[in-house]
């Protein structure tokens, strides 16, 4: 795993950036992405899907950890969100209406495919 210690550290700082910049852009425009109803929902799958490479690269720095206990913390980890993100996108799904329910289920599918590896 210290051959990895490099991208893991460029994968924190990224993530950690990019969770900051969500953050900002949210709270520029919240009163525009809260007059909308999908997109609070959105924004939160967005920002917890960069939290998760963001625990999951924290979690590979940490030294001298067994290799099963840092299994199970990407799981678990991945477990949370594949959940949390799923619930949204199921509730998006059917608070949809019909000309955006194509796109939902793109969205869906693109939401899974970045958890699955954690799994």
């Amino acid at each position: 795993m210290d051959q990895w210690q490099g991208f893991f550290s460029a994968q924190l700082g990224a993530a950690a950036t990019l969770s900051g910049l969500t953050l900002v852009g949210v709270s520029i425009n919240l009163s525009k992405i809260l007059s909308t109803p999908r997109l609070p929902n959105r924004a939160f799958a967005a920002l917890l899907l960069l939290v998760a490479v963001l625990i999951v690269s924290s979690l590979l720095l940490v030294p001298g950890q067994p290799l099963r206990l840092l299994g199970m913390e990407v799981l678990i980890t991945g477990l949370l969100a594949w959940t949390t993100v799923t619930v949204i996108d199921v509730r998006t799904l059917q608070g949809a209406e019909g000309r955006y329910r194509r796109l939902t289920l793109v969205q869906m599918v693109m939401d899974q495919l970045a958890l699955v590896p954690y799994l």
